[in-house]
């Protein structure tokens, strides 16, 4: 139900209708427009609208839903919900705004406000975002005015109230006199540089500034949408893939340890890499799972950082090697530090990996082939600081 009414909403890029990397994509296309114009004359508005989910005219929400893929939200919301109070015994009916707790609340806020954007757009003299009651519009300081009197004027019929005296205008220095002289009556607050959707739009001195306030070096070493620690672990688990797959035989990237079982609530086991004949029979396979640590995160201070290496692999072998044994399988914990430091059973591999590239023939062919190999070097590397501890 959730993708049927998606599919509907993205029709007018309403980004809260799951469409992948939407946020991102508007905040760097917004932030790229007001960079390139904003010396001629252009600002960024950014609307704030008062007590939206619940002000939602939940009538017109329907009307403009019962011919679309989203029509069962009227399975939802045709009759008045019971809203229930802890300690009472009255009952409130909900008539307006969308039930707090419904999964749907969001996609359906943003299919009713889909005429209302059809109405506001217009590619030659503004371009607006919208994510679900978070509206923003770059244009001409005269352009952006026309819109957004627009939107005060046809979004209450939608339920949806904007605020002038919470909404934010983004110009540069020279364009405030302009913009006060446009936007004063309206009580819209002037910023040269302010937050949007998580990024921020604005004057490069007050993006730095908010940047530095928002991401930490701990934020960064540790952040998992791509801080040092998991661009640590990428970089590891390719690495050891290629390497793999030239010591050793038959490298599977992302192989499935077990399979979901959906029916015991079980779920799937996946590992970094699978190698073939690495510790035991040559037909045996071996599961690696590589984990990047931060060894001086708080949860670690109390700990040496063997203790910490002891903990992970403890962790992981309790999480994989059962599973791995039920198919004459081994399994292998490969635990590094973020500054490079290695756990007991990644030393123990990276040994028997640099034996394997000095006895191998397809090895030390390729090795004369391409001396100055990154790969290479890395292993042997690693080898000899293992060795060295």
């Amino acid at each position: 139900m959730a993708l049927a009414t998606g599919i509907d909403v993205e029709e007018l890029d309403q980004l809260c209708s799951g469409l992948r990397a939407g946020i991102e994509g508007a905040v760097h296309a917004m932030r790229e427009l007001y960079d390139e114009h904003c010396d001629d004359g252009w600002g960024v508005i950014l609307v704030d609208a008062k007590n939206a989910f619940n002000s939602l005219n939940r009538s017109a929400a329907l009307w403009n839903v019962r011919v679309r893929c989203s029509r069962f939200l009227l399975n939802t919301y045709r009759d008045y919900a019971s809203l229930l109070l802890q300690g009472s015994s009255e009952v409130i009916l909900c008539k307006e705004g969308v039930a707090q707790g419904d999964p749907l609340s969001m996609l359906m806020y943003a299919a009713t406000l889909m005429p209302l954007i059809k109405h506001l757009t217009d590619q030659g003299k503004w371009i607006q975002n919208w994510y679900a009651d978070d509206s923003a519009c770059t244009a001409k300081l005269s352009n952006l005015k026309v819109w957004f009197q627009k939107l005060c004027e046809l979004g209450p019929d939608y339920g949806y109230h904007p605020e002038p005296k919470k909404t934010v205008l983004v110009v540069r220095a020279t364009e405030e006199a302009e913009a006060k002289a446009l936007f004063g009556e309206l009580g819209v607050k002037k910023v040269r540089g302010h937050r949007f959707l998580g990024g921020f739009i604005g004057e490069e001195e007050d993006v730095h500034a908010f940047v530095l306030e928002k991401f930490s070096t701990g934020h960064a070493l540790v952040c998992r949408k791509g801080g040092l620690v998991i661009q640590r672990h990428n970089e590891i688990r390719d690495a050891l893939g290629d390497l793999a797959s030239i010591a050793y035989k038959e490298v599977v990237r992302e192989p499935i340890v077990r399979e979901p079982n959906d029916r015991e609530k079980v779920p799937a086991l996946v590992a970094d890499l699978s190698v073939r004949a690495v510790w035991r029979q040559p037909q045996a396979t071996t599961f690696f799972y590589v984990r990047v640590v931060d060894s001086d995160a708080n949860s670690y201070l109390h700990r040496d950082v063997g203790a910490v290496f002891s903990l992970i692999e403890h962790t992981k072998k309790q999480k994989y090697s059962q599973a791995a044994e039920k198919i004459n399988a081994s399994f292998t914990p490969f635990v590094v530090t973020a500054d490079g430091a290695l756990g007991l059973e990644a030393k123990t591999f990276i040994r028997h990996l640099a034996e394997k590239f000095g006895t191998s023939p397809t090895v030390k062919c390729w090795a004369m082939c391409v001396p100055e190999c990154f790969l290479l070097s890395f292993v042997l590397r690693i080898s000899a600081f293992a060795a060295a501890e």
